[in-house]
């Protein structure tokens, strides 16, 4: 096939997928199409130039402003003065200020009493300040560190049982029995 039957044969592609591909940030203009992205390793792009991706509702992958980190549950509530930048709060100071109706101050936070990072309901939160919820997690804290066999914890992993399910029969955090099973291992901790 010489180059100027490829060339006819590549405007034929182009002019076949041209005005049907729309831009999917939701503009609802038509992508152009051009010769490259009959190339194996191009595609037609999903947006046009200097589009973007659609955030929040409109989002194909929008969630409902819910999101997990680090164990935590974040909802979506941009003017709210607890928001990080990218508009998130934590559900449990939610929560907490719905319930008592004051808001959680700089310097204080909110501990989950059962150390179940997404329990946030109102009678499993404590409002502390930071530099005593710090001091709580240590060994004879004011909150009264919940007793867990902890060497069970280290025998349970042994035969290969999982943080999850070690986490779930005992009512705790995968992060607590981590944590449990390091003091074991480091020879600090024992059933407190």
């Amino acid at each position: 096939m010489s180059s100027l039957e490829e060339r006819k044969k590549l405007d034929e592609w182009v002019e076949a997928n041209q005005n049907k591909h729309i831009c999917q940030c939701g503009c609802k203009q038509f992508i152009k199409i051009r010769r490259y992205y009959h190339c194996p390793s191009h595609k037609i792009p999903r947006y046009i130039g200097g589009h973007y991706r659609v955030k929040g509702p409109n989002s194909p992958s929008w969630k409902g402003g819910i999101t997990k980190y680090h164990g935590y549950v974040y909802l979506k509530n941009p003017k709210h003065p607890r928001a990080g930048p990218n508009g998130y709060v934590k559900r449990a100071v939610i929560v907490w200020e719905e319930n008592t109706g004051r808001k959680v101050k700089k310097g204080q936070i909110i501990h989950h009493k059962n150390e179940i990072k997404d329990d946030d309901r109102f009678e499993n939160l404590e409002l502390t300040e930071r530099s005593m919820h710090a001091a709580g997690h240590s060994k004879g804290n004011k909150y009264g560190r919940l007793k867990l066999p902890s060497e069970e914890f280290v025998r349970m992993r042994n035969q290969g049982a999982s943080l999850e399910l070690i986490a779930r029969k005992y009512n705790c955090c995968r992060e607590t029995v981590k944590r449990r099973i390091k003091e074991v291992m480091m020879g600090y901790g024992t059933n407190i």
